[in-house]
């Protein structure tokens, strides 16, 4: 079943972003996502370039206040994970938000509250980004409270991709690879012209 994805976006620049990280179920032609659970089902869906995702800690309670997590896999499968009118945000795009935002970037992109040791921002470009954390390659997770991982569409290698990325110590946003069979969030950038 198709879901009907209404987005609450935020504008900052000449761009439109996402109020929240992604929480779909289903690809844009109403396929289901596999969900996946144990570190096993996780590790074996990145060894087949399969498309995964999951709450963080497998608990729903955190999907609800982080979105969910998703592989590079789900991320980038032709059937679209980005609802309609909507795209998965490029290395460029997170260029441009960073220059619009200039200098403390990643204060201004992360919430005023919910980081740990301080490490809040001041949301000030209304972009709200809460620390969600991640699951590695090999199913575990960690960094809920300090950290926040967002794929980009861009691949880094044929094992990696760009993701952006800011911590509880970070006042910038920060540009890494990762493997493709990390679990991380998605936010989304308005397609012009929509």
């Amino acid at each position: 079943m198709k879901e009907n994805n209404v987005i609450n976006e935020v504008a900052i620049g000449k761009q439109i972003w996402s109020l929240k990280n992604l929480e779909v179920t289903t690809f844009r032609n109403g396929d289901e996502i596999p969900e996946v659970k144990t570190n096993k089902a996780w590790k074996e869906a990145a060894k087949a370039n399969q498309p995964a995702w999951c709450y963080y800690e497998n608990e729903e309670a955190m999907g609800v206040k982080y979105g969910k997590l998703y592989n590079w896999f789900a991320v980038m499968d032709p059937r679209g994970l980005a609802p309609d009118g909507w795209q998965i945000s490029s290395q460029k795009d997170w260029d441009v938000l960073v220059s619009a935002l200039g200098k403390d970037n990643g204060l201004q992109l992360k919430s005023e509250q919910g980081w740990m040791d301080g490490g809040n921002g001041t949301n000030a470009s209304g972009f709200n980004l809460l620390p969600g954390g991640q699951r590695g390659d090999d199913g575990s997770f960690f960094a809920e409270e300090f950290g926040s991982f967002l794929w980009t569409n861009e691949e880094a290698s044929k094992k990696e991709a760009h993701n952006r990325n800011v911590t509880d110590t970070d006042v910038e946003l920060c540009n890494q690879q990762l493997g493709k069979g990390y679990g991380l969030s998605v936010r989304c950038i308005k397609i012009k012209g929509w």
